[in-house]
């Protein structure tokens, strides 16, 4: 079934936001009678839409039970990521949603030559875009929380709990994080630390 994020999700009639709108409409093709489901990733919840209408003014639909979303991920699983050159940082967004992140972190670390200053608010809401359009892709009704640009020694303290398990990414490891990741208990948080290029 076609999945399209939206946000304040309600019972009722409503129309979709323009880029939802347009997803529906021109991107997928959905004809006026088809059902779709919406979900709130942020309030993770999601509901059946029956189209009504679709007009130059959006897409109208009609909004069954609301209902908390099932396909969210339970455990905490915490990504701290450098930012790097590019746009190397959308990707890691999407990566992290698609394998089930609660929570991306990004991170100003002193060897990284990245600095977001004046542009982070423009770039979260970029990650939240990039997030949406991820969990949308992989069925998952939720996104994560996306936090920062923080200092690296925040970001670590931030991150760790009492329980939890962190594990740094590391080009020369030799153990391989499989057997750790093995012995988790169900709910046990995990932290995973990325450093800068090079």
């Amino acid at each position: 079934m076609v999945r399209v994020p939206v946000h304040h999700l309600k019972p009722g009639e409503m129309t979709l936001e323009k880029e939802a709108s347009r997803y529906v409409a021109r991107v997928l093709r959905v004809a006026e009678g088809q059902t779709i489901r919406l979900f709130d990733p942020e309030h993770r919840v999601e509901a059946d839409a029956f189209v009504v209408a679709i007009e130059r003014t959006g897409v109208r639909c009609r909004i069954a039970e609301v209902s908390a979303a099932l396909d969210t991920n339970r455990r905490p699983i915490t990504v701290l990521q450098a930012v790097g050159k590019g746009d190397k940082f959308d990707a890691v967004v999407r990566d992290a949603t698609e394998l089930g992140a609660t929570q991306i972190v990004a991170v100003e670390t002193a060897r990284g030559v990245v600095r977001i200053g004046d542009r982070a608010e423009h770039r979260l809401q970029r990650w939240r875009k990039i997030a949406e359009e991820a969990a949308r892709q992989c069925g998952r009704a939720d996104t994560p929380a996306l936090v920062g640009p923080t200092p690296w020694g925040d970001a670590l303290r931030g991150a760790t709990s009492e329980g939890s398990i962190s594990l740094c990414l590391w080009e020369r490891a030799t153990d391989p994080i499989g057997p750790v990741l093995a012995t988790l208990a169900p709910m046990q948080p995990v932290t995973i630390a990325v450093g800068s290029e090079g």
